[in-house]
């Protein structure tokens, strides 16, 4: 979960350019981004100049190369513009006209299929001042430019791609960093600490800021450098952090076959034990307070050490997902890959969570359709964040797996993994690979629970008790009662000493009817009783 609120720490968020690959047309060239950035603190910005070399990998000449960048007219701006060595014309745009926050650039000349060009910004970023705990801090929120996805001759704003970084930091000596580059060089300049850093096949580069904090570090399996970068009242959890995050890392490693990155680091976030968010690639934060979840505190902060690194795999670093969509993609991918490490060490998560707030929303009357807009959803005004992009996400995931069975799901879920570096996965491509390896029609399942804002529904109606002899007869009707579809659905007849006689109907039928001798006489009918499905409205019957 990412969060803009008041930190007691100086972020900055560096999202750079995107020219993007697909699994389904031949490999572009690719794109290589060199900063510069020097920290004022007096000023509280970054000065950075940017070089880009990027190539038209189109059969169209282009007239305009549009960047994302969040402009504030007091710090953050375009200074100066170049392709080629030669000054360049750009002009600042926003969502109200083009789609995006940003500028274009004008090249002199529209520029060649295939035409490789050198672009050369100098800019400063944005930047917020904030009070928490006593102290002045800085949160930088907003992105420095972006070279924008680009494919078969058309800009999206909303689609994401990897690249190659080389960044250069300078920073005052007294300061603690941590980025998604690898850093390959760390000097002591004058006062400033000056740092190089390199990564490869990246969607974004990040940058993370602290004062006052500590550093440590181990490596794990395959040479990877994990760091935890706390504050000194929170050392328990800082260490402990380090050792999850290094568990956490083999398991993936071994069950998944890969980590997509040579580091990660682990930062502090809010003053409050609200879970975490993946900062960037490669950098994850963690909220403090952990010590207020009581007993939870120790499984929650394994659980969140595993959800956070397995984002990485998942919209944020090594697979992506276009934007102006609620993350249905990567985010119920991440809780899926961190279910599995909850299992194998019996962390004791309660997922049913993500299915009960995509409940609520429902018998709240939210519109919880998945395939909408960012910005319609933003009009709204209620927590998708929890109810769609986290919990109905999630909870659509583990239908579509009880669906098609676990080991067709493990397919899908190998498959994207091994085939889909780089790409923005949409749905369709997801649809089709889910098609694929279990060789089944999903179009039905996909449009209910993706396009529309339909919600499972059973009641139990019509039963009956018969003693006969020394045996029990149990009828009763299971009526569907809500607009969604669901194949499988448990019923459970439960006898005085709680043990249970478990039916599956098919889900889809609007009413079935079912009939049962037990020894036992039945006390209760209940309806998916190992609260497998998101089912919204349900009514058991106790007799």
């Amino acid at each position: 979960m990412k969060t803009k609120n008041n930190i007691s720490v100086i972020f900055v968020l560096i999202l750079l350019g995107f020219i993007s690959t697909s699994c389904n047309k031949s490999e572009p060239l690719e794109t290589n981004y060199k900063v510069e950035m020097k920290f004022d603190s007096s000023l509280n910005w970054f000065s950075c100049l940017m070089n880009i070399e990027w190539a038209n990998n189109s059969i169209q000449g282009l007239s305009e190369i549009p960047f994302h960048f969040l402009i504030d007219s007091t710090n953050s701006q375009i200074k100066s513009a170049q392709i080629d060595h030669m000054k360049c014309e750009f002009r600042y745009v926003t969502t109200d006209t083009h789609d995006f926050d940003g500028f274009i650039l004008t090249p002199e000349n529209p520029i060649k299929p295939s035409q490789k060009l050198n672009i050369e910004l100098e800019f400063n970023t944005i930047s917020e001042e904030n009070l928490r705990d006593d102290k002045t801090m800085l949160f930088f929120s907003e992105h420095l430019p972006d070279l924008q996805y680009f494919e078969n001759g058309q800009f999206n704003p909303h689609y994401q791609n990897s690249a190659n970084y080389n960044v250069n930091i300078i920073i005052p000596a007294d300061y603690e960093v941590a980025a998604t580059g690898n850093i390959v060089k760390e000097e002591i300049v004058n006062s400033n600490k000056q740092l190089t850093t390199t990564v490869n096949q990246v969607p974004y580069y990040g940058v993370v800021l602290f004062k006052e904090i500590v550093v440590k570090e181990l490596v794990t399996v395959n040479d990877i450098l994990i760091k935890s970068l706390y504050f000194s009242e929170d050392s328990i959890w800082g260490n402990r952090l380090l050792k999850y995050a290094d568990n956490v890392i083999r398991f993936y490693m071994d069950t998944i076959g890969f980590y997509p990155g040579k580091t990660l680091t682990i930062v502090s976030g809010y003053p409050k034990p609200y879970g975490g968010w993946p900062i960037c690639p490669n950098v994850v934060g963690v909220h403090r307070g952990i010590d207020q979840k009581g007993d939870y505190a120790q499984t929650h902060a394994e659980w969140i050490t595993a959800h956070e690194i397995g984002h990485q795999y998942w919209g944020f670093n090594y697979i992506l997902d276009p934007t102006n969509y609620p993350q249905w993609f990567g985010i119920s991918m991440g809780i899926y890959t961190d279910r599995l490490y909850a299992r194998k060490y019996n962390v004791a998560k309660n997922y049913n969570g993500f299915k009960n707030y995509y409940c609520w929303g429902v018998k709240q009357g939210y519109n919880t359709t998945m395939m909408q807009a960012i910005d319609t959803l933003r009009k709204q005004n209620f927590d998708w964040n929890n109810v769609i992009k986290h919990g109905k996400s999630f909870a659509v995931l583990t239908v579509l797996e009880d669906e098609i069975g676990e080991a067709n799901f493990s397919k899908v879920f190998s498959h994207m993994l091994n085939n889909y570096q780089g790409v923005n996965v949409t749905l369709d491509i997801f649809k089709n690979i889910c098609e694929e390896k279990s060789n089944r029609d999903l179009g039905w399942f996909f449009n209910q629970w993706y396009y529309t804002n339909d919600s499972l529904g059973y009641h139990v109606t019509d039963a009956h008790l018969i003693q006969k002899g020394d045996s029990s007869h149990t009828e009763c009707t299971i009526l569907k009662t809500g607009n969604a579809l669901a194949s499988n659905v448990e019923i459970g007849f439960q006898f005085e000493n709680e043990e249970m006689l478990i039916k599956t109907i098919n889900g889809k039928d609007s009413l079935t009817r079912l009939s049962v001798l037990t020894e036992q006489p039945v006390k209760k009918i209940l309806i998916d009783p190992n609260e497998k499905l998101p089912i919204v409205s349900i009514k058991n019957h106790n007799f």
